[in-house]
């Protein structure tokens, strides 16, 4: 009897190879960019990881690496385990890798981006919704089918529950719309979305036949609108005359407009209400554009555009970019480490290392050459003509001495720094909310190498620009850093050389919630505004419907102004940092925030080399 080998079916077959598989590597991992069908940026774009764990207990780290990013987020695995994990790298074109490091193995896989996401320029507008594809009537192609006027805007979705919890989260996009589903959007969430709109984003709520989250209580100090209530409205010449032609019958969600807020009406309802909320904004369409009748009326991407106009956002951005730049040197007060020697800061040289210079490529050339002439041949041939060749043995170290001691010299200045920071920056608050958001940059000398926690606390996204000994190279690598984000960035390894400096640009959140108070005259002529901040404010204004100025408001302080003290020319445009800051409905107080120290945590803060901006808005101005 002939014995024929056992043939498996294909499907059988896969499956086998499937299992094997899997047995082989109980250590699985997955990586999907969170956002669908939006691009990345040059700003943090969130990436989820999917790990799976059939082995025995695992601990580690994923590590991330892109273009000029590392950064490494510790994970425990134990058996059985399943955990989904949202990382935040700087994403360009060629993708990354994602490795997972623990002590039972190691596995790496590539992040490649689809075609369809490599997408130059325009505006990116997000959902947060069950239902994507609802903006699509939005998107333009930005080589066809559009005038040359109109704003090229493409649209991403992303599912409440996967909402990202860190405004980082949102820095890709200048819009985002609170669609279907979005009532179940975490806290963490909801609260970093608040962050993103206080320094410059657009948040979108719409109504219509039932809209749960206008009447979600963790968004009542943000909405414009209360008390909302079902009605019906036959057409309205208000959206007929923003969409250039006639609505249809539609349902709403009318509220009340709170006091001091931008709003539209008719016949009583109010239909679109708008207010500032820090440097950002948020609408309320009372109705539903991506819900029937309105979802097929052709005029609603006329109308949405022209009641929430998303070019704001990018205004938004624009403001904080200087703030963010990484360059080779700083504007607005902070200079190079290795600016010009001739212009340095007022006070003692040693305590201002940012304007010293190590000696250049060519004088340290220079000196080089000039050694090795002198040592070699010159010294060898004059003591050969004397005849005494032999003192070459004491000779030769004497020349060494002096010409190191000449290099020395040459940077002796820096040799003799202490350990030094300079900050430049914004920080934007709001009265009410727990906490604001710094935004800016750092400058670090570091005279002795060594390993240093840089003390990072509550930073949300982190990038380096590093000088390297002064000469032609540059190098933008957080991980050179050794980064660890553990919910916040920290830095606990900083590893560096002698006489090191670093350049650090960063997001941070900060507790600004109780720093100051601005109460309103009953009559409205005057305001009263509370410093109960550790920290003293110069050059202090109050930006109502005049800006009035107030001058030096020192910690603990109380002053009150008068309308009639308001400047007849605006004050803001004498400030660079605030020349670009939005008209707004909502009373700021805005300057220097003197003593308050972002980011890392090490050495003296130079004297004239650090200078913070503080952009900090009433909740409501409240009437004394």
């Amino acid at each position: 009897m002939t014995i024929r080998p056992l043939r498996l079916a294909p499907i059988t077959a896969l499956l086998l190879a499937g299992a094997a598989a899997h047995a082989a590597d109980p250590l699985r991992m997955q990586t999907f960019p969170l956002y669908q069908g939006l691009s990345p940026s040059t700003t943090s774009y969130p990436v989820a990881v999917e790990l799976e764990n059939d082995g025995p207990d695992a601990s580690g780290v994923v590590r991330v690496v892109t273009t000029g990013f590392t950064m490494d987020y510790p994970v425990e695995l134990p058996r059985g385990s399943r955990k989904r994990l949202l990382t935040y790298p700087k994403l360009d074109w060629s993708g990354g890798q994602y490795l997972l490091i623990t002590d039972q193995g190691r596995l790496q896989q590539s992040l490649s981006l689809p075609s369809s996401m490599v997408i130059e320029g325009g505006i990116s507008l997000l959902m947060i919704s069950d239902a994507p594809g609802d903006l699509a009537f939005l998107r333009t192609d930005a080589n066809r089918g559009r005038r040359r006027d109109q704003l090229v805007m493409r649209d991403g979705y992303c599912k409440p529950n996967e909402a990202p919890t860190r405004p980082v989260g949102y820095s890709p996009v200048s819009v985002v719309v609170l669609g279907e589903g979005s009532e179940r959007i975490s806290d963490e969430a909801i609260e970093a979305l608040k962050l993103w709109t206080l320094a410059g984003g657009i948040l979108v709520f719409s109504g219509g036949a039932s809209a749960p989250v206008l009447n979600d209580a963790r968004w009542r100090d943000l909405l414009p609108v209360t008390g909302f209530e079902t009605r019906s409205v036959a057409g309205s010449p208000y959206l007929s005359q923003a969409a250039g032609m006639p609505a249809p019958s539609f349902t709403i969600q009318s509220g009340r407009p709170i006091s001091g807020v931008t709003s539209k009406s008719e016949n009583g309802q109010t239909l679109t209400a708008s207010r500032a909320f820090g440097l950002g904004q948020v609408h309320v369409m009372a109705f539903n554009l991506f819900e029937e009748p309105l979802a097929s009326w052709e005029g609603r991407r006329s109308a949405f555009t022209k009641i929430v106009n998303p070019g704001d956002g990018i205004r938004g951005k624009q403001l904080l970019q200087p703030f963010l730049q990484e360059s080779s040197s700083y504007s607005g007060g902070v200079g190079s480490p290795y600016a010009s020697p001739s212009s340095p800061v007022a006070g003692a040289v040693r305590e201002d290392p940012f304007s010293m210079r190590l000696p250049s490529t060519e004088k340290v050339f220079l000196i080089l050459g000039a050694y090795f002439v002198a040592v070699i041949p010159l010294n060898f041939f004059v003591l050969r003509k004397l005849k005494r060749g032999e003192l070459a043995w004491f000779t030769a170290p004497i020349l060494s001495l002096g010409f190191a001691g000449a290099l020395f010299n040459s940077a002796k200045e820096l040799y003799g720094a202490k350990m030094s920071s300079a900050h430049q920056g914004i920080v934007i608050g709001r009265e009410g909310m727990p906490e604001g958001i710094f935004v800016g940059k750092t400058q670090l000398f570091i005279p002795v190498g060594g390993s240093y926690d840089l003390g990072l606390r509550g930073v949300d996204s982190l990038g380096v620009e590093e000088d390297q000994y002064g000469y032609y190279r540059r190098r933008r690598d957080t991980g050179t850093m050794e980064p660890l984000d553990v919910g916040d960035v920290r830095v606990p390894n900083l590893r560096t050389n002698n006489l090191a400096f670093r350049k650090l640009v960063y997001r941070q959140r900060v507790p600004s919630g109780e720093w100051f108070s601005i109460e309103q005259s009953q009559d409205g002529q005057s305001y009263t505004v509370r410093n109960r901040s550790p920290y003293d404010v110069s050059d202090a204004f109050l930006r109502a419907d005049a800006e009035i100025p107030l001058g030096s408001l020192a910690s603990g302080a109380t002053k009150t102004v008068k309308m009639t003290d308001a400047l007849a020319d605006s004050l803001s445009y004498r400030d660079q940092a605030f020349e670009r800051l939005p008209a707004s409905n909502a009373v700021a107080l805005l300057g220097t925030i003197n003593g308050f120290r972002p980011g890392p945590q090490l050495g003296q803060v130079v004297p004239g080399r650090s200078k913070i901006q503080l952009a900090y808005f009433a909740q409501e101005v409240a009437k004394s």
